[in-house]
């Protein structure tokens, strides 16, 4: 082979697919810097200082360092122990610096390995702590989610009887209804064949309603016609309608404040109900802030104190509702409704 002006023989050029950190010693002084890393990582748990917690991630993250370099300490390793002085490519000086390198790494993977099984107990019963942690909290959402089923079941089963017996109310309603009318074509028939001088029969008379009480009471003698009778009874069921609306509608516009209205609602008629004769009871201020937060602020609500005879007036420049004409049975009705649906 040819030789240089000094009589040696010139090195073999570097090939490409060569990693060319070897020759500028930027890859061993890479190796260098993250020895001297680990090696400080491992006095730290050595150190007995750390939580076990931490000490695990500092294991790992130590092993995942030596781990990084497991494939290239064996090349390292050959290139400083290269005894064909062609094929060399590192000085003697660089060699011997590899070399050392590399028993650093074989050192630090042996203390390494050596500390994970002494700590392994620890970790075990961590990870052990961990899944029960984890287990617990699956078995509390489980009983979470269990539980709310039941709350939907419950509330399913209570929308189910409540709708029950507003169909059985409703069925009750249309056989009164039902009975009356054939009371009444009945007295009609009897009218038309005894002419207009004809009476109700006992039975009759004795289904036949009393008197609504109204803030004027009627006279004691003064007795309903079946006709009016009737004509009350569609009346209480489309009033009963026109309430039951306006909470659905109640509902849809503030379900978060359904219940809370419905109770002040329900604290209204009752109050009426106590003093029919109050006229505070009947009066209401709907400038006054706290009606407004509480009904006056919701139309729906409004709504149902309309239907049972509430009228709006203004009193001194105040926008009032006023119940005028009292009726205890739509006062009866609403309460009704109202309990049901709240």
């Amino acid at each position: 082979k040819p030789s240089d002006s000094d009589g040696r023989k010139p090195r073999s050029k570097r090939s490409k697919g060569e990693a060319p950190g070897v020759n500028n010693m930027s890859q061993v002084k890479r190796l260098e810097q993250e020895l001297d890393a680990m090696e400080t990582l491992l006095e730290g748990l050595r150190s007995d200082t750390h939580e076990i917690a931490v000490q695990r991630e500092m294991l790992s993250k130590l092993t995942d360092g030596l781990a990084s370099w497991q494939p290239e300490i064996p090349k390292l390793q050959k290139k400083a122990e290269e005894p064909d002085p062609d094929k060399r490519t590192l000085g003697p000086k660089a060699s011997a610096n590899v070399l050392a390198l590399c028993a650093r790494f074989l050192a630090l993977s042996e203390s390494t390995a050596a500390l994970a099984q002494q700590l392994s107990p620890e970790f075990e019963r961590l990870e052990k702590e961990r899944q029960l942690v984890e287990e617990q909290r699956r078995l509390e959402l489980m009983a979470q989610e269990a539980e709310a089923q039941r709350q939907r079941k419950r509330e399913e089963e209570a929308m189910a009887l409540r709708a029950a017996a507003e169909a059985e109310e409703l069925a009750r309603i249309a056989a009164e209804a039902e009975e009356k009318r054939r009371k009444l074509d009945e007295w009609r028939r009897q009218k038309q064949k005894n002419g207009p001088t004809a009476q109700l029969g006992s039975e009759d008379a004795e289904e036949e309603p009393v008197s609504r009480w109204q803030a004027e009471p009627v006279s004691a003698g003064e007795e309903l016609s079946i006709e009016l009778a009737l004509k009350l009874a569609e009346e209480s069921d489309l009033r009963r309608k026109e309430i039951s609306d306006s909470l659905d509608s109640l509902k849809q516009e503030s379900a978060s404040e359904f219940r809370s209205v419905c109770q002040t609602l329900l604290v209204l008629v009752r109050n009426v109900q106590k003093e029919p004769l109050g006229r505070p009871c009947r009066t209401i201020n709907c400038s006054n802030e706290l009606f407004h937060r509480d009904v006056g602020q919701y139309p729906a609500a409004v709504a149902v104190l309309k239907t049972i005879g509430f009228e709006e007036e203004v009193h001194e420049g105040k926008p009032m509702l006023v119940l005028n004409r009292l009726v205890l049975d739509d006062l009866s009705l609403a309460r009704s409704v109202i309990e049901s649906k709240h």
